[in-house]
């Protein structure tokens, strides 16, 4: 715990906004004396008349050593309180985006004083409302312990936030001495995702599947879910033959399968930091975070098999709920990160990618040369992998978003690749990639419908 002396109180309840003063907190110490006569006045005109008396009479300087022995004595009561005055902070361990939560405190005052008017500051760095000012009008009683609480919505994107320090601002009954008692108080909240349903992708199931799925095959026989016996007809697999029926018969029997089966779908999700922009929630790399998950969680409830690909981090092909909560614990850590390489992520990745199975890339351009990355899904397409792309639109998170010297700079490259991206868009789809907008402000499944694809 830390007990300092008070320059301003004002630097810790300042408001947000030009408007002066929290509302809450216009009625506060000394701007609740504003009238002509109040405790502050009162205590001015006795040192100014203490001094007027002690040029000139004995009693002046008795007025004036009771009332310096006054203050020393307001002085350390309002010390002792900081001192025996504790922080104690209560929170959930886990929430998910945009939820509401509760945040208790607690004031535990273990001084022989009572304590009153005690301003509380916090500051969740999950929330994007700031510092909370919690105002404690009521006394706290000596070694008593007062609990509250505030509310914040977790509205600053997923991941782990942590809690500023907390503080208390507290003074002596005329609010002549103000202290501030800090204590580092631990915790943080898990902010989860809150998935978004999406429609169904149009995927095609691999041709090299043996598992079941979802997906109708253009070729008869590839799944392993048997139907029945037929005759042999020109075209089929040898493999499928029932060498023994077909002795039986004197005929070439073939063993016949659903066309269904499921596909390896590989998600490449650029987080480069030259790409991404905004900040917290309203940012491109939580954006892309969002579509991943739901792209994820979709496809493993069809019972494909996924891997993860990002700049920095990879998880292998897998399946089940398990797979799909590693692949979700993996997303939800990942931030923008300094991608030093030479070559982009899809580059990197054509030689993870199996032939004839699906890549969906997810990200932003900002930075990223359009021409080289439409290279690079045309080499998978080459291999018959299907594509599809979600290009996260970069602009629509940079307007208004940022400041400083950097505002110009980066909102003019964002809007320079407005009618580049939307060419891309047009060029991918002719040549057969299944290429989606996503926005600031609108809903992923909104954009992934049939109607989003028009650029």
């Amino acid at each position: 715990m830390r007990v300092v002396r008070a320059k301003s109180w004002r630097e810790y309840v300042k408001p947000e906004s030009r408007a002066g003063i929290h509302p809450a907190y216009r009625s506060y110490l000394y701007y609740s004396r504003r009238r002509a006569i109040n405790k502050i006045s009162v205590l001015a005109a006795l040192v100014a008349l203490c001094l007027l008396l002690g040029l000139s009479a004995r009693v002046g300087v008795v007025l004036g050593v009771s009332l310096a022995l006054f203050l020393g004595y307001l002085y350390l009561r309002a010390r002792r309180l900081a001192e025996g005055l504790h922080l104690r902070r209560r929170v959930p361990a886990k929430a998910v985006e945009h939820d509401e939560i509760e945040i208790g405190f607690e004031l535990v005052n273990r001084s022989g004083f009572a304590v009153r008017d005690v301003v509380v500051v916090d500051g969740f760095a999950g929330s994007k409302a700031g510092r909370e000012l919690v105002w404690v009008d009521e006394p706290v009683a000596a070694r008593s312990v007062f609990a509250g609480s505030y509310r914040r919505k977790c509205d600053a994107g997923m991941g782990v936030f942590g809690f500023e320090p907390m503080t208390a601002i507290v003074s002596d009954p005329l609010g002549v001495f103000e202290l501030i008692v800090t204590e580092d108080v631990p915790g943080r909240i898990e902010v989860y995702p809150k998935l978004e349903p999406i429609p169904q992708l149009e995927l095609r199931g691999s041709r090299e599947s043996f598992l079941y799925g979802i997906y109708d095959l253009p070729t008869r026989g590839a799944s392993v879910n048997f139907m029945g016996i037929r005759e042999y007809v020109r075209g089929d697999s040898l493999r499928h033959v029932a060498w023994r029926l077909s002795a039986r018969n004197g005929k070439l029997l073939v063993k016949e399968f659903e066309k269904i089966a499921n596909t390896e779908i590989t998600v490449l999700l650029n987080m480069d930091g030259r790409d991404h922009v905004g900040r917290k929630s309203e940012s491109t790399w939580e954006y892309a975070k969002d579509a991943a998950l739901a792209v994820v969680t979709q496809q493993m409830a069809n019972g494909n098999s996924l891997q993860l690909v990002s700049n920095d981090r990879r998880v292998r092909f897998g399946r089940g709920e398990a797979h799909a909560n590693l692949i979700a614990r993996v997303i939800f850590d990942v931030m923008p990160v300094n991608d030093r390489s030479d070559r982009s992520l899809v580059e990197r990745s054509l030689e993870l990618v199996p032939a004839a199975s699906t890549v969906v890339f997810i990200g932003p351009l900002l930075h990223t040369d359009p021409e080289a990355l439409l290279r690079s899904l045309l080499k998978l397409r080459l291999e018959g992998v299907d594509v599809v792309c979600l290009l996260i639109h970069p602009a629509s998170f940079a307007a208004g978003k940022v400041e400083g010297e950097l505002k110009f700079m980066v909102e003019s490259t964002a809007w320079k690749n407005e009618s580049s991206i939307r060419r891309l868009l047009l060029r991918m789809r002719q040549a057969g990639i299944d290429a989606f907008l996503l926005e600031n402000g609108k809903p992923i499944a909104t954009s992934l419908l049939a109607d989003g694809r028009r650029a």
